[in-house]
C-alpha cells in the first residue's frame, strides 16, 4: 500500500506481529495510488501469487483496487515458471499485436522465498552460504527466470520491469530498486538506484511510463530518475549517463 499510494500506513504499535490486525487495511482502501490511476485510463490490472495469501488484508486490498488474479501457484517455483514461460510470452504477444494499446499492470508476489523462512524443497544451495543470503539465493533463482525471459523476448522494447522488496531486506540496510526500462538491453549493477524511500516508488514509476499529470499528486517522494521518459539518458545521483 505504501508503494502504490506513497502514503505511510500507520499501525497502532511498531510491534505489528502482536497488534496489527487483519482489518488495518480498511483504513487505507480509499487512498488513490498507481493502480487507481492506471485503471482509470483503461489499464488491465493482473496479479499472481502463491496460495491464499490473505495476510493483513492483502487479497481484499487487491480486489478493491481492481486487480484480477491470473494464477494461483502451489509453490513459488510454479509462480516463477508460470510468469516466465506462459504469462510473459502471452503479454508480449498481446502488446505487440495491439500496437501497444492493450496496456497492463502486472504484480507478481512471491510468498515462500521470504526471509526469515523455511527453505522450500525445490531450492538447493551449499550450506556454507551466510544465513541471511540463503533466502535471497532461492528468490534470485526464480526471479532470474523471469528476467531472462523478459530479455529474450526483448520486452524492454515496450515494457517496464521493476523488482522491489515489500520492506527492508532482512538484517540488511540496502534500499534499492532494480528497473529494466524501454531502451535498456543489459543490466549493469551500476544502474541500481540506492538510498531511496518507498515514497519515491509511485512518482518514479508513473513518470517512467509517461504519465505526468494525475490527481491527487503524491504528497511525499520524488522521481528518482531525471528526464526518465527520455530513455536516451538517465541520471543517478544527479550524474547523467
Amino acid at each position: 500500500s505504501v508503494l502504490q499510494t506513497g502514503i505511510p500506513q500507520i499501525f497502532p504499535d511498531p510491534n505489528w506481529h502482536n497488534l496489527a490486525n487483519q482489518h488495518d487495511f480498511e483504513y487505507i482502501l480509499g487512498i488513490q495510488g498507481i493502480s487507481n490511476i492506471l485503471h482509470s485510463i483503461n489499464y488491465t490490472l493482473d496479479y499472481a501469487t502463491m496460495g491464499i495469501n490473505g495476510l493483513m488484508g492483502f487479497n481484499e486490498w487487491l480486489y478493491d483496487h481492481h486487480y484480477n488474479r491470473v494464477y494461483t501457484a502451489p509453490t513459488d517455483i510454479y509462480l516463477y515458471d508460470y510468469m516466465a514461460y506462459k504469462y510473459l510470452p502471452m503479454l508480449d504477444n498481446r502488446s505487440r499485436n495491439s500496437n501497444f494499446k492493450n496496456l497492463t499492470l502486472t504484480m507478481i508476489v512471491n510468498v515462500q522465498t521470504h526471509s526469515p523462512y523455511g527453505r522450500p524443497v525445490w531450492c538447493t544451495y551449499k550450506n556454507n552460504l551466510p544465513f541471511i543470503f540463503k533466502c535471497f539465493y532461492c528468490c534470485d533463482h526464480g526471479v532470474n527466470k523471469i528476467i531472462e525471459k523478459f530479455l529474450e523476448l526483448k520486452m524492454y522494447e515496450h515494457t517496464l520491469m521493476v523488482i522491489f522488496p515489500d520492506h527492508g531486506p532482512y538484517n540488511l540496510k540496502e534500499k534499492e530498486l532494480f528497473i529494466l526500462f524501454p531502451g535498456i538491453e543489459k543490466v549493469d549493477p551500476a544502474n541500481r538506484i540506492k538510498d531511496i524511500t518507498y515514497y519515491d516508488f509511485a512518482p518514479t514509476i508513473l513518470d517512467m511510463i509517461g504519465i505526468k499529470k494525475y490527481q491527487p499528486e503524491f504528497p511525499f517522494g520524488r522521481n528518482i530518475y531525471l528526464n526518465s521518459t527520455d530513455h536516451s539518458k538517465y541520471c543517478i545521483n544527479l550524474k547523467c549517463i
